[in-house]
């Protein structure tokens, strides 16, 4: 798990997808299947934004990387 701008992205190991969790409330916001059909990995990272733009959550699948825009 890892928070970012007060969202707690995780992957979940049941369903293998990618979530995003309003980390004061715990609402979910989002959750995605990996693009390639497969689970995602357990790693996740994510890359602060520059003030003007978003930053980036960055995981992989056993196929690929992936890189997606935070929610915040």
């Amino acid at each position: 798990m890892v928070v970012l701008n007060g969202v707690l992205y995780y992957i979940n190991g049941g369903d293998g997808r990618l979530w995003a969790l309003d980390a004061a409330t715990g609402k979910t916001l989002w959750r995605l299947k990996s693009p390639d059909g497969y689970s995602f990995k357990r790693e996740i990272n994510v890359m602060q934004g520059d003030g003007e733009r978003k930053g980036y959550v960055l995981t992989s699948t056993w196929h690929g990387a992936c890189a997606y825009e935070s929610e915040r």
